[in-house]
């Protein structure tokens, strides 16, 4: 999210736990988290694996919007890119997909 009012709003991509790359907790760890959202949560390649690219809410993300007050309008920026491999881009020096 470009311009988070948010501190890291994101955990990571929805799957389902019946996927065979889903873990029990329902999505799968991004490697990195920071105010933004996330990065490189690698997904399958069925909708059970997390390749329709959902985020997964964090708990800030949570109390943020149950702050809000009702009929309160939020614009959010959401980028999401699609890459084939931990090697399209380096993450951990803070480039980011956009």
């Amino acid at each position: 999210i470009d311009n988070s009012p948010i501190n890291q709003p994101f955990l990571g991509l929805r799957c389902m736990s019946t996927g065979a790359n889903c873990p029990a907790s329902g999505y799968i760890p991004a490697d990195v988290l920071d105010k933004d959202g996330f990065y490189y949560a690698m997904s399958g390649n069925s909708v059970a694996n997390g390749y329709y690219g959902a985020g997964v809410l964090s708990q800030s993300a949570y109390e943020y919007f149950r702050n809000r007050p009702v009929g309160t309008i939020d614009n959010l920026q959401l980028n999401l890119c699609y890459m084939d491999s931990k090697a399209d881009y380096d993450f951990a020096s803070g480039v980011r997909c956009k």
